[in-house]
């Protein structure tokens, strides 16, 4: 499970170019949504109200 986490971990910061702190909320938020979806709230619901709309990237 360990080595499974790191390789995903690895990825986002080496192969994404992502920082330490980048990665570290993107795989968090990730495991939120994920919590969040098998608990079955629905997209309307007030749990969702605190993630950021789509955002667009810089450039």
């Amino acid at each position: 499970m360990r080595a499974a986490w790191m390789e995903m971990y690895d990825t986002v910061v080496l192969a994404v170019g992502a920082e330490v702190g980048e990665a570290t909320q993107f795989l968090a938020y990730g495991m939120l949504i994920n919590v969040l979806v098998s608990m079955g709230f629905q997209p309307e619901h007030r749990v969702w109200s605190g993630f950021d709309g789509p955002t667009q990237p810089e450039g």
